[in-house]
This record gives C-alpha cells, structure tokens and sequence, in this order.
C-alpha cells in the first residue's frame, strides 16, 4: 500500500475476562449467575462507551474492546486504563453488590499500527 494511503497511530486493547463462574454457579441458580455477569457486562460497556472505546466481540465470558479506532484520542491508552472494570462498580446499588461475586481480569496492550488511512477520521484530544 502506497504511503499517502496508509497511517501510523497508537491502537490499544482492553482485553477483560469474567471469571469466577465455577464457584459461583455451585452457590447460586443459573438465572443469578446470568444477572451477576450480566451486570458486570452493561457496567464496563457503559465505562467503555464513556471513554470513547468500542466493544469488538463477546466471546464466552470474555469482552474485546478497542481504543483508537475508528476515532483516535492522544491518551487512549489513558482512556482504557480509565475505563476498566474496577471504576464502574463503585456506581451500583447496594442490590446489585451483593451480585458481584465476579471479578474480571485484565489485559491492557497499546501499540502502534500501520494500516489503511480514514479519511474522514481526526484526532481527538
């Protein structure tokens, strides 16, 4: 790919692993268990949304989200730190605590990239 075609930036991926669902599912019913991951899911998708990061996929009890792409921030990887999972539950109800007997782990990796420019795309500070 020519050059004037391409760009360099800084992508970064939150990589964030529910786990906990063995032990959890020997205390509580299934119907439980789903609303405790459930839960879990729509706090760190609003954190992720708020930081200006995309949910790529779901894949079993793991989420993918990207920063950087398709609208690039100087401190991505800032954002992603900013948007993972311990933060967001410090919001719930009293109710909703007591669902949370998950506990996500995390993968965080920011590296540049070189790949096809968006020409619509800015920089977003």
């Amino acid at each position: 790919m020519p050059p004037a075609l391409e760009e360099r930036r800084i992508l970064t991926v939150l990589f964030a692993d529910l786990s906990g669902f063995t032990p959890l599912a020997s205390k509580l019913d299934p119907e439980e268990v789903r609303e405790a991951a459930n839960l879990c899911f729509e706090h760190l998708n609003k954190a992720i949304a708020k930081e200006g990061g995309t949910v790529l996929k779901y894949e079993g009890d793991l989420v993918m989200a990207l920063f950087g792409l398709p609208l690039a921030h100087e401190d991505d990887p800032e954002r992603a730190v900013r948007a993972s999972p311990r933060s967001p539950f410090l919001e719930l109800s009293r109710e909703e605590s007591r669902l949370l007997l998950l506990e996500f782990n995390l993968i965080i990796i920011s590296n540049r990239f070189r790949g096809p420019k968006d020409k619509g795309r800015e920089v977003h500070e």
